[in-house]
């Protein structure tokens, strides 16, 4: 079933992105669920109490890594098959950035990392409007920053991705 988020992002892509699919990469989206606390109580995959404290592993600024084949979101794994090309930054990702200002966009928007689960409430990461990375509940309404990876021989030549500035690319550099 497609969440709210994955939605948006389909709806942003076929309105703005679909002449472009053909500069673009089919790169893995890691929504990684992987828990910090490996214990049976909590949401897990296999049962457990979903009244208890569950922190996710994606709170690691240091790990690039996506563990399971369901959480690797691309066009062609048919286990976490995407419709179009694009998905969010993940918190490691967004990290490496270093609070630069292609974090800065003046709102918040979501990250792909889930944060936590607390007594029926699930948190993700998300980045603040002065580009503070941090996790909040996913009932807040916040922005979505689509991120998509330019084929071998597109590349960036001007813009910052806002809406009054997009990025552009030269596709015969």
């Amino acid at each position: 079933t497609n969440s709210t988020i994955k939605t948006g992002i389909d709806a942003w892509y076929k309105r703005y992105m679909t002449e472009y699919t053909s500069k673009l990469e089919d790169t893995i989206y890691c929504n990684d669920r992987t828990q910090s606390n490996q214990s049976t109580t909590g949401w897990n995959p296999n049962g457990g109490n979903i009244r208890m404290y569950m922190n996710f592993s994606s709170g690691s600024h240091s790990d690039l890594s996506c563990t399971y084949t369901t959480d690797k979101f691309s066009k062609t794994n048919n286990k976490a098959q995407l419709t179009y090309p694009v998905g969010l930054l993940t918190y490691p990702e967004t990290y490496l950035l270093n609070n630069s200002n292609i974090r800065k966009m003046g709102q918040y928007y979501w990250l792909a990392s889930p944060r936590n689960f607390v007594f029926n409430n699930a948190h993700e990461c998300y980045v603040s409007s002065i580009g503070n990375i941090g996790g909040a509940s996913v009932d807040n309404a916040y922005g979505l920053r689509p991120s998509v990876s330019l084929a071998t021989g597109t590349e960036y030549t001007s813009g910052d991705g806002s809406m009054a500035n997009p990025y552009v690319v030269d596709t015969n550099p």
